[in-house]
Formats: C-alpha cells, sequence, structure tokens
C-alpha cells in the first residue's frame, strides 16, 4: 500500500498559552448554527469519543487518529487508498485529526507571518483558534484545538474560498461536552521569596523544590507553599547538589570545604577537605556512590561518598568552571577558564579528547544524554553546544548561557533572546534538534536550567524562578523576589 507523507505545522510555543491566558478580554460565545446553514447538510458522528459535526454535502471530509511516535516527530501519516481527493494544497474541505497528546504547544508563531491566537467558545467549553500566514508555503493556515476528556482535537478547513468561509458556521454545529483548552490563570501559584536562592532539584514525586542560598538549604512544599526544611549552614554555602536518590545533600562553603548531609536529619556524615580555591562544581554519579568537584584551585577530585579520595588531576586550562559525568562514570566533560575544553577518561586518569572551544566564565557547566553519547556545554556567556563524543563531532550550537538535558534523552532545553531581545527558554527535540516550543516571560539573563528527575518538569531560573510543565508548555509556579 503506498502511502502519501503530510507535513502538518505542529511546533512549539508555550507563549500561545500564556498569552491567551493573560488575555483579559471576553471570550466570545457561539450561538447555535441551525439557522445558518442548510437543511442538508451531512453529520459525521464519532461514537467512541462520543462527539458530531456537520458540513455541507460533497464535501471532503477526513478523520484520521495520529500515533504518539508520529506526532513526536510532527508527521501525520495518511494511506493513500482511503485518502478523499484534494481541492487545493492536498488537503480537503475538512480535516479532523485526533490526538492523545496535547498538540497546542506544538504551533509556534515562529512559522507564520500574521500570526493570531483566539480563545473561542464551543459549547461551554473553550477551544483555541490560531491562524497566520505559513512562511514555507505562504499559503494561509488556520486551525482550532478542542479537548474532549482523554484526546484532543485538532479541525482544519480547506485551503478553498468555500472551505475557509465556511469554517466558522462548521464550529458552531459541533456537538459534545468540550473541556476549557486553557485555564483563565496561567500560574497556578506565585511565590514571594528572598533574594539569593538558586533552586537545586525538583524533589521526587514533584511537590517539593530544593532551593541554596547563601545562608544554607531550604526544601518548598510545592501544595502547602510552606517551608518544610530549613538547613542553616556555618558560613557562605557556594555550590550544593543533591544525589540521585534524593536523600543525601552536597554543600560546598567557602573555605573550600565540602559537607555530606543528610538531607531529612540534617545530619553531617562526612567532610571532604583538600581543595585549596574556591569551588565551582561539585556532581554525583549516578550511582551516587562518589563525588566529582572542581575549583579555581584548577584541579579536579573523585571522592567516595564516605569521604575518602579516589583520585585528583589537573586537566589544564587554568581554573576549572564546570564538569560532567557520564552515566557509567567512564569520562567527564571538564569546562576551563583558559580552554580548550576537554573529554577525560576516568579510568585511564588522562586526557580523552580536546573540543575546539575557547575558554569559559563561572557558572560555565556540562551535562551528558543518559546514554553518554552526547553531552551539552555551556562557557557561562555566548552559545552553548551539543557534542557527540563518539564520532568527534558538535551537531548543534545556539543559544546564550544555559543548557540542560531531560533525564529520558528526549529533550534539550537552552536560553536564549527572542527577536526583541527579550530571555527565553527554548525546548527541542535532543535527537534532530527539532524545535518543540519557546517558553517566555522572564526578564534578565536565564543563567540555570535544569528538569525533574522524571523529565514532566523543568525549572528556569532569572531575576525570577519559574516552574514549567513540559508537555503542555504551561507555567506552574514563579518564584519572585520583588514582593509586594
Amino acid at each position: 500500500m503506498s502511502l502519501i507523507h503530510t507535513r502538518i505545522l505542529v511546533i512549539g510555543s508555550a507563549s500561545i498559552v500564556i498569552a491567551l491566558s493573560a488575555c483579559q478580554s471576553p471570550i466570545p460565545n457561539s450561538t447555535p448554527a441551525e439557522s445558518q446553514r442548510s437543511e442538508n447538510w451531512q453529520t459525521y458522528t464519532n461514537p467512541e469519543h462520543g462527539f458530531s459535526i456537520q458540513y455541507p454535502p460533497g464535501w471532503q471530509f477526513k478523520e484520521t487518529s495520529v500515533r504518539k511516535d508520529a506526532i513526536e516527530y510532527d508527521e501525520i501519516w495518511f494511506t493513500a487508498d482511503d485518502f478523499p481527493l484534494v481541492n487545493t494544497d492536498a488537503r480537503p474541505d475538512l480535516t479532523l485529526i485526533i490526538t492523545e497528546e496535547n498538540p497546542l504547544p506544538r504551533w509556534g508563531e515562529e512559522f507564520f507571518n500574521e500570526y493570531q491566537s483566539d480563545v473561542i467558545q464551543i459549547g461551554d467549553g473553550t477551544a483555541v483558534k490560531i491562524s497566520g500566514v505559513n512562511k514555507e508555503s505562504l499559503s494561509r493556515e488556520t486551525i482550532v484545538i478542542l479537548k474532549l476528556d482523554a484526546v484532543y482535537l485538532q479541525l482544519l478547513p480547506g485551503q478553498s474560498a468555500q472551505a475557509l468561509d465556511t469554517f466558522e458556521q462548521i464550529l458552531k454545529t459541533f456537538d459534545s461536552v468540550v473541556s476549557p483548552m486553557v485555564d483563565v490563570q496561567t500560574v497556578e501559584k506565585t511565590i514571594c521569596i528572598s533574594p539569593y536562592f538558586d533552586p537545586i532539584a525538583i524533589l521526587s514525586g514533584n511537590d517539593r523544590i530544593l532551593f541554596r542560598s547563601d545562608k544554607g538549604i531550604m526544601v518548598f512544599d510545592l501544595k502547602t507553599l510552606e517551608k518544610e526544611i530549613v538547613m542553616e549552614a556555618p558560613m557562605q554555602v557556594i555550590k550544593a547538589v543533591l544525589s540521585p536518590n534524593g536523600g543525601i545533600l552536597a554543600w560546598a562553603l567557602e573555605d573550600h570545604r565540602i559537607e555530606i548531609i543528610e538531607l531529612y536529619s540534617s545530619e553531617i556524615l562526612n567532610t571532604l577537605t583538600g581543595h585549596t580555591g574556591m569551588v565551582t562544581a561539585i556532581k554525583f554519579s549516578q550511582s551516587g556512590d562518589r563525588l566529582y568537584s572542581a575549583s579555581h584551585d584548577n584541579s579536579v577530585k573523585v571522592w567516595e561518598v564516605d569521604g575518602s579520595l579516589v583520585s585528583e588531576f589537573y586537566p589544564g586550562g587554568g581554573e576549572v568552571l564546570g564538569i560532567g559525568v557520564t552515566p557509567d562514570e567512564t569520562k567527564l566533560a571538564i569546562v576551563t577558564f583558559e580552554g580548550p575544553q576537554k573529554i577525560w577518561d576516568v579510568r585511564k586518569n588522562k586526557l580523552a579528547h580536546e573540543l575546539d572551544l575557547p575558554g569559559a566564565f563561572d557558572g560555565a557547566d556540562a551535562a551528558f544524554s543518559p546514554n553518554g553519547d552526547i553531552f551539552g556545554i555551556g562557557l557561562g556567556g555566548g552559545p552553548v553546544y551539543l557534542w557527540n563524543i563518539e564520532n568527534e563531532t558538535q551537531p548543534w550550537s545556539g543559544g546564550n548561557y544555559a543548557l540542560a538535558l531531560s533525564p529520558d534523552g528526549k529533550y534539550m532545553a537552552y536560553s536564549d533572546l527572542d527577536a526583541d531581545g527579550n530571555s527565553v527558554v527554548v525546548l527541542r527535540y535532543l535527537e534532530g534538534q527539532q524545535l518543540v516550543e519557546t517558553l517566555p516571560g522572564h526578564t534578565g539573563l536565564i543563567w540555570k536550567l535544569f528538569f525533574s528527575e522524571d523529565g514532566s518538569l523543568l525549572v528556569s531560573t532569572g531575576n525570577d524562578i519559574r516552574v514549567w510543565e513540559i508537555n503542555s508548555g504551561k507555567l506552574l509556579y514563579e518564584f519572585i523576589v520583588t514582593c509586594p
């Protein structure tokens, strides 16, 4: 059976959700369409999902469901045998696509001229209508996205004059219980915090967030909006990191000591000494048994969590500003002040590769994908980079400061500036680097990004701290410093 491959533009932009939710104008009401259509219109009924829609006689209509793996790659596949003949631009008069995932974040204004999005009323619920001129085909695109319980419907008119002119009347014939597509309030919680809070991790269960301040550590309960644990340090905390199992904390103090602490009892388990300069990075191994530290003293040290020093080395390039550890602990990505940047063989304790990248600044970091083949590196200013260790190639670079890779290996997130110079978080697929969505709203430089353990949430830190839901692009929490 032959296949026709039709590519539907479903690129990401959480700005759609935020812009719609922030809109203060009333949502227009729809009215019954019986008087606006001919009596001989056809009715399509979908018994599985319990909805019906009417359209003019003789129209070419296509309804299809999309595989989960297809929508992830922005591709819709139709079989040629049952695909209707087309009027214009290879599209029926009316196309209905049913998906299990919310497609709204995948429709991005960067692919359209005259981009417009509106919340419209359908029945007792709301839908999102997006329109614009496709920059690639130069044809006008219109889509309406609505939610029915566990599925989402995308309605697309054909590009004939008849299809476009009649689309509004067709929408008014839609009969089912429609769920609200967007919340009235995008940010579920805005929380006032003191200055100098640095988020460290989302704890297991995604209901608590761990912060470092210059005075110590705080665990904040996102359900009760209360501090759960406050751990004061004997002096300024320079860096802090949580173990993969979430139970052990390591912090580096201003006197260059690193203390290993049981999070919930606040018991100091071990103290690591040996660095003679400020500790710039500390990372746990995937197993949680080892700790890797870097310092302005030009060294990298490998520790057992019980306090013993396993090895130390001076990779060259001056002060070591960031490190990344492969899941199997065989290699380190090392970011230095002078450069070039390096991959270190931990087992042989020697240089494995040098990367043709310039020197870095404080705030530099590196992170590996779950299989250890790809790692991202940020130099604390300028673009961030992806590198493939196996073939020693650089598949991508861009952005302007922070970078994070999701723990499932699906996404990369990085900070960037939009066309107006505003800070945004950009989410792309790690494989192929296709754009997923853009998350706007930060003021000032976004200097830190990290994912939750299950990859469903993303934390971004600038002048404020934001917690995003990846699947929907929704801003769940905002921690602000300038408080009322």
